[in-house]
């Protein structure tokens, strides 16, 4: 039994060892491949008079802002970035 889970244990800290790895030498950096600004507005229902309850914006620089909550009724704008 322990044995088991020794293993499970090696192997899932080689799986996280070769994800890391990847990133790290992936020729694409995320931020570089950004190409618009992305902007989720959430509303209590299925339409725009409902109340907006959140916000989430992808930005051109990598980053996430957001406020509110997340629910499943939303609209999406897009802006290209500079």
């Amino acid at each position: 039994m322990k044995s088991r889970l020794i293993k499970r244990i090696q192997l899932l800290a080689f799986a996280i060892a070769i994800t890391f790895t990847a990133m790290a030498f992936s020729p694409t950096s995320t931020v570089a491949a950004v190409t618009e600004q992305v902007t989720y507005h959430y509303y209590n229902g299925p339409d725009e008079s409902s109340g907006l309850v959140g916000e989430r914006v992808y930005t051109c620089d990598g980053h996430v802002e957001r406020w509110g909550q997340i629910t499943q009724y939303y609209t999406v704008d897009t802006e290209p970035c500079p």
